[in-house]
């Protein structure tokens, strides 16, 4: 028989089974972890429509999810049966990602849900190597297994700007002025107040010309700033090799305020008549052509309004 009629066949054979949900259960009763056994519902099993073997593998593998009510809620049990005869080194790496894979897929399901659920994963393996050659723990895939462990089974490490105080970020050279800002970018006048510290780095130049200036837009578009001006004069006195930047920034970001007080401005005008909008601009101070860019009135109508 050829290898492209004996995944078919396999897969068929597989499936006609383990998709029962009776033959499943007298499967797992018999398969599973002492330990995971007591905790499963298996009256509950419910054949769940997903498969996350990818295209290109689905001539070596074929999949079955069940969902089952565990006593903390509900769980899975994956089953993978390997159609290749030669065993798969990597076959712990594999079953892990699936059974990652069945958690994000209950997540998309169930949203509201807080807690991740149990996966079982299993490998049904019919292969010709006896017996079964390779580890089923996933860490012992890496170089060190030992070193493995202690990293995916420990929290991972944790950034937390909001416990790090400014003097220590003061210390991380290069990346200091991203952590600062970031800290900083939410609270109320915060960057006001560490105005002197953000200069400080600035001028140290450990960062590109490009770094500072996306740190500038951010600050100017996403900081909570109270007086922008003085925010900026400021700026300047403190770094005043960045004052072209800086006044470019800030100009820009006056002019973003204009054009959303125009469109406020339209907002408020409709069912007024243009005219009125355009002569509560006039009282604004609008440019006169950004005036008729918005309302469409020509200038010598705009003009006549002054009156």
């Amino acid at each position: 028989m050829t290898k492209n009629t004996q995944q078919p066949v396999h897969d068929a054979l597989f499936k006609q089974f383990l998709t029962h949900p009776e033959n499943a259960r007298d499967f797992f009763s018999v398969h599973l972890p002492a330990n995971i056994l007591p905790l499963c519902d298996l009256s509950t099993l419910r054949l769940e429509p997903a498969s996350f073997v990818e295209r290109r593998l689905r001539q070596l593998h074929s999949d079955v999810l069940y969902s089952v009510q565990m006593t903390e809620g509900e769980g899975y049990i994956y089953c993978l049966i390997e159609h290749q005869s030669k065993p798969d080194r990597l076959m712990g790496f594999r079953l892990m990602h699936y059974a990652m894979s069945a958690i994000a897929h209950h997540l998309k399901k169930s949203p509201a849900d807080k807690t991740l659920p149990l996966v079982v994963p299993f490998l049904f393996y019919q292969g010709s190597v006896c017996p079964y050659p390779y580890s089923m723990n996933w860490l012992d895939g890496f170089a060190d297994p030992a070193l493995a462990q202690q990293l995916y089974t420990r929290s991972f490490p944790l950034v937390d700007l909001s416990v790090l105080s400014d003097e220590e970020i003061l210390t991380h050279k290069g990346i200091a002025l991203l952590e600062l800002v970031q800290k900083h970018i939410r609270t109320r006048d915060g960057l006001m107040a560490v105005l002197p510290i953000i200069a400080q780095i600035i001028n140290s130049q450990h960062n590109t010309v490009d770094q500072v200036r996306s740190v500038i837009e951010y600050i100017a578009y996403q900081g909570y700033i109270l007086d922008e001006s003085r925010f900026f004069s400021q700026f300047i006195a403190l770094s005043p090799e960045y004052k072209t930047m800086l006044t470019t920034i800030a100009e820009q970001l006056e002019q973003k305020g204009i054009e959303k007080g125009i469109e406020k401005g339209i907002e408020k005008g409709i069912g007024l008549g243009v005219e009125k909008v355009a002569r509560s601009l006039l009282q604004q101070g609008v440019d006169l052509n950004i005036i008729m860019q918005c309302t469409g009135l020509t200038r010598e109508k705009i003009e006549s309004l002054k009156h």
